[in-house]
Parts: C-alpha cells; sequence; structure tokens
C-alpha cells in the first residue's frame, strides 16, 4: 500500500508540474501517506485525527474552470455531472453517463483517480462519497464543474486560536 501511495505521490507531483500548479512539497506527501494509512475520510481525504492539523496549511489546489475556460461544452458539462452523480450511487441519466465516461477519463481521472477515489496529496476530493465540498445536487456539481475552484485557502489556525501565525 505504501508503494502505491509513493507511486501516487510521484504522478501527483508530475501532475501539478505539467498543469503548471505548484507541486506537493515533501511534507504535504508525508501527510498524505499518514492520511492514506489511517483510512478515514473527510471533504479532502483528511483523517479525523489530522483535522486540527491540516487547520496550520493549506492545499495547493486548483480546479480548473472547465466552462468558464470554454474547454468543455454545456452538454459535456451535463454529461460529467450526471457521471459525478453516478459515481457516488444517485439517480442518473444514463446515456450522459456513459457519454462522460471518456471524458471524464481525460479532463478528470488525473486528479480524482480513474473510479473518482480522489487524490489527497493533490487535495481533489473522493467524488465516489457522500460527503460533499459544495453540495450534492446537480447544480452545485455542474457550478463546480463549470466555474472550477482554488481551494488554498487561508490558514484557519489564526481564527481557531485567535493567534496570530505563519503557514
Amino acid at each position: 500500500m505504501i508503494a502505491l501511495m509513493s507511486i501516487n505521490a510521484v504522478d501527483a507531483f508530475h501532475a501539478n508540474l505539467q498543469a503548471g500548479l505548484e507541486a506537493p512539497t515533501l511534507r504535504r506527501i508525508f501527510i498524505g501517506l499518514v492520511i492514506g494509512l489511517l483510512g478515514g475520510a473527510f471533504a479532502y481525504g483528511a483523517s479525523a485525527a489530522l483535522i486540527g492539523w491540516r487547520s496550520s496549511w493549506s492545499w495547493p489546489t486548483r480546479m480548473p474552470s472547465f466552462g468558464d475556460e470554454q474547454v468543455l461544452s454545456p452538454m459535456q458539462i451535463e454529461d460529467l455531472t450526471q457521471y459525478v452523480l453516478a459515481l457516488s450511487r444517485r439517480e442518473t441519466d444514463e446515456a450522459a453517463v456513459l457519454r462522460a465516461i471518456p471524458l471524464f477519463s481525460q479532463q478528470c481521472a488525473s486528479c480524482h483517480g480513474i473510479a473518482g477515489e480522489g487524490a489527497p496529496l493533490l487535495g481533489a476530493p473522493d467524488l465516489s462519497d457522500q460527503i460533499w465540498i459544495y453540495g450534492p445536487t446537480p447544480g452545485a456539481i455542474r457550478a463546480q464543474i463549470w466555474h472550477g475552484a482554488d481551494d488554498r485557502g487561508p490558514p484557519r489556525q489564526a481564527r481557531i486560536s485567535g493567534q496570530a501565525t505563519t503557514p
């Protein structure tokens, strides 16, 4: 399992470099390995034991805005919306899901995994569970695919402890 996670870490490093994004640091790779070993899933694959620790730093993640950047057509985004719903075992339009299979493989699997299992090292959430960052509705999923997200929010430790901190 550790060997597989190490391969995923290398893949994440190269995927981020090719996309022009910040590569995961050794600290983030280590945290990803610990998260993977502990099991448990929260929004970004963070285990319950590390939630407080995670609040002192942020993920270097940016999901592309496939609609705003006109990478995908509105119909392709609708098909992907149905595919994501299917990954989490929700009611879907089966024809749209079938059309989206190659599209998901080309556009989404490098971060979210072939089966939508997510990649904690990239901050890419698991799409096959029932944990939703922006909401479980088709509209919320569609908006996320259309507009993307830059989830490098500021560290929350200062808000939690009431003291200024550095990441």
